[in-house]
């Protein structure tokens, strides 16, 4: 399902740098811009709830708080990224994308499934 988008994504970032290569100076860049991309699809964006949300709902709720932090909390979107800090040495950023399906069977803090860390 989510071979369409990235492929699509992809592609429309290989044009982007053929049409103007001196926008981007460092594999950073590209990932940043590929992640732009990305996020634009509601399949990829739009945060899924898993089972640990169904475990802690009670406990969500007494928290009082507004109703669109109680839809987001302890919800995993399928587009995740982790960006490099500024210290010294290279950036690193990684793209995962995490099947649906797979975050719905997360019942643990630790975000995992079933005694199982949920693979991407």
């Amino acid at each position: 399902m989510f071979d369409r988008i990235v492929k699509k994504s992809i592609r429309e970032l290989i044009l982007e740098v053929s049409k103007n290569p001196l926008l981007h100076f460092s594999e950073k860049s590209l990932q940043v811009r590929l992640a732009a991309k990305l996020i634009k699809y509601p399949e990829l964006s739009i945060p899924i709830h898993p089972r640990l949300y169904e475990r802690y709902e009670k406990q969500m709720k007494k928290l009082k708080s507004n109703e669109s932090y109680l839809k987001n909390a302890l919800s995993i979107a399928p587009l995740q990224m982790e960006y490099g800090t500024n210290d010294r040495g290279p950036y690193r950023i990684d793209i995962a994308i995490c099947d649906p399906e797979e975050i719905g069977l997360i019942d643990n803090w630790q975000f995992q499934k079933q005694g199982n860390i949920l693979s991407l």
